[in-house]
């Protein structure tokens, strides 16, 4: 989020918090080759920047996203899974400015078919990204980043200790961005499903320390000094493995300080987001 790169993460095995309400079992995703399902994704964002005193808004275009997703080989547990991008609807919203919308569609409608391809254990690692050789256009590579931490966070962690309903467990990570060091804490909680599963989940992104920002303007000293992001949501997915259904929430800071000619100032960032899932028959 934010101009913000991660190029380190690691994580820790998920640690269960509670049991939770018997039986007890060890959740995994049982994916079946072959398997297909369509999914939409309605994502959502507004953004503010606060200079020094003065703060601006953006609302950004509405965007939807169809995308077909197919289970290819599964090997000891591990799924390849294909989300080929069928439609991008993009709709302007209250308060977006003139002809943002008109752009971010041409974007997508002028680049290259979106492919990701993705490797996913039973337990939940994930390996996700756009198939190698595509260059989207750089109007949308926001919006396509959005795709990309969505999709790879429909698929939490599991434990390998058994849990039952209402059962907890914590995820921790720690990832490098841009120099600046994140803790990631994800607490989900395995909620009441006849078929598959449904996850609760919330997460907390803090930094932990500040790092020099490398392509600031030249003459100008800018630093990360701090991030934060607090998000939640609920993903049900279906005893293929597949996901149908759900929705997140986000929301996310980034400050940032520096000099310009010998004074100082502040920049603070932010950014709302909501994304919707649905399946299409």
């Amino acid at each position: 989020m934010i101009a913000l790169v991660a190029l380190l993460a690691l994580s820790a095995p998920p640690t269960v918090v509670t049991a939770g309400t018997p039986p007890l079992s060890s959740p995994r995703y049982a994916f079946e080759p072959g398997a297909k399902q369509t999914i939409r994704l309605v994502m959502t964002q507004v953004a503010t920047e606060r200079v020094q005193k003065e703060t601006t808004e953006t609302v950004l275009p509405q965007t939807t996203v169809d995308i077909a997703l197919t289970v290819g080989a599964v090997r000891d547990g591990q799924a390849a899974i294909e989300g080929r991008v069928l439609a991008i609807k993009v709709t302007p919203q209250k308060g977006t400015e003139a002809g943002a919308a008109f752009a971010l569609q041409k974007g997508f409608d002028d680049g290259p078919p979106l492919v990701f391809v993705a490797h996913i254990g039973s337990a939940g690692t994930v390996d996700l990204a756009l198939q190698s050789g595509l260059t989207p256009s750089s109007s949308t590579l926001d919006t396509i980043q959005m795709i990309i931490e969505t999709l790879r966070g429909l698929w939490l962690a599991l434990p390998s200790e058994p849990v039952g309903t209402g059962g907890r467990w914590r995820i921790q990570t720690t990832r490098d961005q841009d120099g600046m060091p994140i803790t990631v804490t994800t607490d989900a909680t395995l909620a009441a499903s006849k078929v598959g599963l449904a996850l609760d989940w919330t997460r907390s992104e803090q930094s932990t320390g500040t790092a020099p920002v490398k392509d600031a303007p030249k003459g100008m000293e800018v630093r990360y000094e701090a991030a934060n992001t607090n998000a939640a949501g609920q993903w049900t997915l279906g005893p293929s493995g597949l996901p149908t259904g759900g929705k997140a929430t986000s929301d996310g800071s980034l400050r940032m300080t520096g000099t310009s000619s010998g004074k100082p100032f502040t920049i603070e960032l932010g950014e709302r987001r909501t994304v919707t899932l649905t399946t299409v028959r």
